[in-house]
């Protein structure tokens, strides 16, 4: 869970990730909703495909890798009430079937840039 104290009340979402091994993490950003529709979803992946790869991304085209078949844009937000609430991180294979699949997520770093920076 993201603590919604801590995040501006407009601004967009990225997501830092440093993963190694041999599959395709991927990334889900979790909207909040509060009249109890289905939540909003940003769903993006990165590679890894040996040593370290460090990934930077906003969304499916936007530094991350699109899914095949799943419309996702760059997360953002425009009203406090629509702050994410979560960050999902599973493992996907890179082929179908039994492929094999092994890696290690090192780190994630979701990270904010404010509508209205300070600065």
């Amino acid at each position: 869970p993201l603590p919604p104290e801590r995040l501006p009340n407009a601004g967009q979402m990225g997501v830092y990730v440093r993963v190694r091994g041999f599959a395709a993490p991927l990334v889900v950003l979790i909207a909040h909703t509060p009249d109890r529709r289905p939540p909003r979803l940003t769903f993006f992946g990165f590679y890894a495909l040996g040593d370290f790869e460090e990934s930077v991304g906003f969304g499916a085209r936007d530094d991350g890798l699109p899914l095949t078949g799943v419309e996702s844009k760059p997360f953002s937000w425009a009203r406090p009430e629509d702050k994410p609430e979560a960050i999902l991180i599973a493992p996907v294979e890179l082929v179908g079937g039994e492929a094999f699949h092994l890696s290690e997520v090192d780190c994630v770093i979701p990270f904010f840039i404010p509508a209205d920076p300070p600065w």
